[in-house]
Parts: structure tokens; sequence; C-alpha cells
């Protein structure tokens, strides 16, 4: 059982007896700190989860030599890893953390690719978060082949179990919409969210960073896509549609981001934005649909108004037409089968 009296800190317990410490404050996702409860490493993670700072999610240093922990402390020296997006270095040491607090003292030189689909076996039930855990390790495992540590790598020809939900998040439809338009109406900052996903087809990361400084004076946008803007960054520059100017106009904005918190202040991550979205989805009386079903929605609809692959891709910001193919393939078929119907209907007068 969770126990602390520290504010929004959670300490754990796990099966391995060691001490696991989270913080977490309501309707926020929880964030790995260090143990134990009291020491200075912990109210240095401390301070920095609850104030928005980088929380220093190392592992625990002093794994013996060979051992899996080892070795990532060892990759976390190298210029791959430091070339990481700081988002990803903190995802990756999540997953890290979490790998190691269950096999972090296995020897590499041990591991097998057959001991590795037996972990795919006891986490059948959650395959994203496996294929997640290894796709993370890999590069460790590469690194270490490079450098002598071991012959090969047990990941090299391993399938991955594909996740429980292929097409990810689906997109809303039509009467979702309504609903939604109809709850929050123009001059909500819930409504400004929606209208900001739904005309633009923007991803979440890049939406919650939006704002006046991003207008040119043609009354476009002009950004980097977050996703990629380390190693090919995708830079933007799109139309603000006329009925979004209207939305805008209407609504109360911040100086550095259109999206604010209630205290005016920029949100402090994607994470935390992505939280108020799907609770204003909730309120509406919704669920199951998330903001990236409305970038799905805004393909699907420009797909549906004859708007090509290419110019989709433009617009969201794809950086291949698969992608892209993918998003609007059940507009496709939609509007391929009102063709047919038109030809049929037009046959027939």
């Amino acid at each position: 059982m969770p126990s602390s009296r520290i504010k929004y800190v959670n300490r754990y317990i796990n099966q391995h007896g060691r001490e696991m410490v989270y913080y977490r404050p309501p309707g926020q996702p929880k964030t790995r700190i260090r143990g134990p409860v009291g020491s200075p490493q912990f109210w240095e993670d401390y301070v920095a989860a609850s104030t928005g700072g980088d929380v220093n999610n190392k592992p625990a240093q002093g794994g013996a030599a060979g051992t899996l922990t080892w070795l990532i402390d060892k990759y976390r020296s190298t210029a791959h890893w430091k070339g990481l997006a700081s988002r990803t270095r903190h995802v990756r040491g999540l997953q890290f953390n979490r790998f190691c607090d269950l096999y972090g003292g296995t020897k590499i030189k041990d591991l097998k690719q057959r001991h590795l689909y037996t972990i795919q076996d006891k986490f059948s039930d959650t395959p994203a978060e496996i294929d997640n855990w290894f796709k993370a390790l890999r590069p460790a495992f590469r690194y270490a082949v490079k450098t002598d540590l071991i012959e090969y790598s047990p990941f090299v020809g391993l399938e991955s179990l594909g996740s429980k939900n292929p097409k990810g998040f689906r997109a809303w439809t039509g009467a979702e919409m309504k609903k939604f338009e109809a709850y929050w109406v123009i001059g909500t900052k819930q409504r400004l969210a929606y209208e900001l996903f739904r005309q633009l087809g923007q991803r979440l990361s890049d939406v919650h960073l939006l704002g006046k400084q991003h207008e040119t004076k043609n009354g476009w946008l002009k950004f980097t896509q977050f996703k990629g803007r380390n190693k090919k960054p995708m830079d933007m520059e799109i139309p603000i549609p006329d009925d979004l100017r209207v939305v805008l106009d209407a609504s109360p904005t911040g100086d550095m981001t259109y999206m604010t918190t209630q205290y005016g202040r920029p949100f402090s991550s994607a994470a935390s934005f992505g939280n108020y979205f799907s609770a204003a989805v909730r309120k509406a009386g919704m669920s199951g649909i998330s903001a990236h079903g409305l970038r799905k929605a805004f393909a699907a609809i420009e797909a549906e108004a004859a708007s090509t692959t290419k110019e989709i891709m433009a617009l969201g910001g794809w950086k291949t037409l698969p992608m892209v193919q993918k998003y609007t393939e059940s507009a496709d078929r939609k509007r391929l089968v009102e063709n047919v119907r038109a030809r049929r209907n037009k046959g027939q007068t």
C-alpha cells in the first residue's frame, strides 16, 4: 500500500523489497523521484517535480559491473543519449527505472532472446508498455555491442508484441463534436482548446505552445513543430482559418501562449495541458476520445472536402505520405462509396 505524509508523494515497497517513490498531484501523471523519503536526493527531486523542473530520473548508480543497471549507467554518458530530446530522455529514464526495478541485476552477457520472449509473455496484457521498454533498451545494447561489452544484441530480430489498438486514437465523430460545442460555448478556454485542435490539426505538443508571437502580419501561424525539432525539424507556416480567428478574438488568451491555466500562466507541459483537455471532454459527458482524435478528424474532414494527400500533409505537418494515408483511409473509403452512389443515382435518373 502507498504511504507518505509528504504532500502528493506516494511510497511503495515493490516485490523485491525496493522503495519506490512517486510525486503525483491530483489529475496529473506520476513522476518517479529518488528515495529514500527524506534523503537529500529525494528533496532535490521533490522540489524539481513540484515546481515543474526536470527531475533526475537516473537509476541508482553502483550496479555491479556487467549488469543491466551498469550498462544503462554507461549508456547515459554517450553522445547518442545526450543527443536525444530532453522529453525523450525523461520518458526513457522512467522506462529504464521500471525495467531495472525488475531485471537490473541481470548480467547482460547472460541475457538471451528467449529471456526477452519470456518477459513479453509475462507482460502480454500490456503489449504497448513492454514494446516501449524494449524500444528504449535497444540503443543501449547496440552501444554494448559497439564497445565489445557483448558479442551481439538479443534485441536483433526480436518481434514486437504490437498494440492491442493498432489504429490508435480514433477520430471524433460529428455528433461528438456537436456535443462538445454545445457544452463549451465560444468564449470559454475549453472551447478555444478544442477549436485550436480541430481547425489547425496540430499535435498536443504544439497546440499548448502556440501563441500570439507565432502570428505573422498576413494572418498566418509560423512555428517549428515540437516533435523531431532537434533532429528533423518541421517548420510550419499555415493560415489561421477565419472561424478560428473569431474564436481567438472572443476568448481569454495569454501573452505568450493562447492556452493558459486558471492562474493565467502557460501550461507547464504538454501532459498537463492534455489532462486539462481530457477533463473538459469528461465534463461534456464523453469518454474514449482524445485531443489526438481531433487531429485525425481534421485529416478526415480535409480528405472528405477533396483536399489532396499532399495538401493535408502540408497543413498538418505530416512528414510522410503513408502516415497521411493512414489518418485519412476511412474518409477516403467514405468518399469513394459516395462517388459510387452518386454515379448510380445519376444512372437511375
